[in-house]
């Protein structure tokens, strides 16, 4: 998935320090999810997270 945020300095992802014990979770949930899913963070969460960034 391309980062707007790092896209203008020409790289096309970041890479992001990770707790495993949340890899291993993340890592879960994209092995459930159907093949057409985007994201496995419900839609609230997304939100929150973007709010308290700025």
């Amino acid at each position: 998935m391309q980062s707007p945020k790092t896209e203008r300095h020409g790289k096309e992802s970041r890479v992001i320090p990770m707790f495993p014990e949340l890899k291993t979770a993340l890592d879960e949930a994209w092995e459930l999810a159907s093949e057409d899913t985007i994201y496995v963070v419900d839609a609230r969460y997304r939100r929150a997270a973007k709010r308290k960034m700025g």
